[in-house]
């Protein structure tokens, strides 16, 4: 059994509950500060920033053993942010979004989905031509960061970590480059 006190608290936390909510909203649907992110430009420069964070340091990450692999989740997460803030926050929240939005955002997660298939199915086609074959894919130790000669499936555990803050990047961040470089109008 509730008491008066708590049934009169519980009616102020929802009141205060729902007062922020239409606040967030409000501020996602009009909020301008952040207009130099949405336009075509801005959007082409973020997939740009995105793709060079994600492969670039991260094959750097991955190649150099060191401090550069705990900045990687730090950079994703900051890109994330972006890509967020630049589409407002459209795959967060079906409740902000209006009808056009939705459509697109369905496509997104369409294209998302195939290009992340895509992706696998190369990586696990390079593993068995390669055992299979006999091909050296992998022999070029100056530029490739893997063992010379065949592909060794042999990682270090950082290299393990560094591969998984990859793949969780790969999947979180696709469906903002999937979106597309078309920004809002004004």
């Amino acid at each position: 059994m509730t008491s008066k006190y708590e049934s009169e608290l519980d009616a102020k936390v929802a009141k205060f509950e729902r007062k922020v909510e239409a606040g967030i909203v409000n501020w996602v649907r009009t909020d301008s500060v952040f207009d130099f992110l949405r336009g075509t430009a801005a959007r082409f420069v973020l997939a740009v920033v995105s793709l060079a964070v994600l492969y670039g340091f991260g094959w750097f990450a991955f190649g150099h053993p060191g401090s550069a692999g705990y900045y990687y989740p730090g950079f994703i997460i900051v890109v994330v942010m972006l890509q967020k803030l630049s589409l407002r926050f459209v795959f967060d929240d079906d409740s902000i979004i209006d009808e056009y939005q939705h459509k697109r955002r369905n496509r997104a997660y369409r294209r998302a989905y195939k290009r992340v298939a895509l992706i696998i199915a190369v990586a696990i086609a390079v593993v068995v031509i390669e055992r299979s074959t006999g091909l050296s894919l992998t022999a070029q130790s100056a530029f490739w960061p893997l063992p010379n000669g065949r592909l060794a499936l042999s990682f270090s555990t950082y290299q393990v970590y560094v591969a998984l803050v990859w793949l969780l990047g790969l999947f979180t961040i696709q469906k903002y480059l999937s979106w597309g470089f078309r920004g809002e109008t004004k």
